[in-house]
């Protein structure tokens, strides 16, 4: 029993020797790695004012650009102030007004994007611009199209409402100078049988109508009203575009005051309100192909 006790100690003590040369069971004895640098970029995210401009770079006085912000952080989700940006094309054509910049004190900073007119008269122009800060990058594309003649814009709904017969609101432009010329009103969907501008005739049973400069009114004699689909045009309208603007316009659709709240056939107010909020416009101009 002793000599076997014996043999146990020796063994016990050439592991502990062993492990003691090995740093303690694993630990090789290297330092631990130094933390991340807080001042070095890791992400870089690119957005835009606009999605869509007019290509007339050529004009010396205003050319329409896009501007193109880039937000810097760090590993910790921390914006980076100070930190210099390079801008570059990497697909399409197109000038940048700077191409590096420093970021503020929110981490971000800015370029300037503007593209000469398209040789294609009807051919919209993606351009990527790609942003790096140390050896983080990100990159947003956008388009220019050539000077439209007109442009088409259908409102619709980002909700359902149902037995709708009402509904009144603004649709304005601007800038000012676009001046755009109402051309033509129609609603759309499958509860209007024809489109119409002006008193409804025996054979329509739904119809759009200008009220003012801006305003337009959709009306339905169907009972119920119409039922409106997500995001589904309900109505759209035809423009002529001024040929001396030198931005696109924009189109905007604002609701009536709350004393000409959207009417059901019943004649009550829908509920929830519609409001700003719950209308969708799409604009497509005609160069934009």
């Amino acid at each position: 029993m002793k000599k076997r006790l014996g043999v146990y100690i020796v063994i016990f003590a050439a592991m502990s020797i062993l492990l003691g040369a090995c740093g303690g069971g694993g630990d090789n004895g290297a330092p631990a790695p130094p933390p991340p640098d807080p001042t070095i970029a890791t992400s870089v995210t690119m957005t835009s004012d606009k999605a869509i401009a007019l290509a007339n770079g050529t004009d010396p006085v205003s050319p329409e650009r896009i501007t193109l912000t880039a937000e810097v952080k760090n590993y910790a989700g921390t914006v980076l102030s100070g930190k210099t940006i390079s801008f570059v094309i990497t697909a399409g054509s197109g000038t940048l007004v700077n191409v590096t910049a420093a970021t503020n004190a929110s981490g971000l900073a800015t370029v300037q994007l503007q593209r000469d007119p398209i040789a294609a008269p009807n051919t919209r122009e993606f351009i990527t611009v790609t942003a790096t800060a140390d050896s983080a990058s990100g990159t947003a594309t956008v388009r220019f199209i050539n000077l439209p003649a007109a442009a088409a814009i259908e409102v619709a709904l980002n909700r359902v409402v149902t037995d709708l017969a009402i509904l009144t609101f603004d649709l304005v432009s601007a800038p000012a100078q676009s001046a755009p010329t109402l051309l033509e009103v129609k609603p759309i969907g499958a509860a209007i049988t024809a489109p119409f501008i002006g008193p409804p005739s025996p054979n329509q049973n739904t119809f759009a109508s200008l009220l003012g400069p801006t305003t337009y009114s959709l009306f339905t004699s169907v009972i119920p009203g119409i039922t409106t689909t997500v995001n589904s045009a309900i109505v759209g309208f035809t423009f002529n575009i001024d040929p001396t603007i030198k931005s696109l316009p924009t189109f905007t659709v604002t609701t009536q005051p709350a004393y000409f709240p959207a009417i059901t056939s019943g004649g009550f107010p829908v509920l929830p309100a519609v409001t700003e909020a719950d209308f969708v416009e799409t604009t497509i101009f005609d160069t934009d192909k």
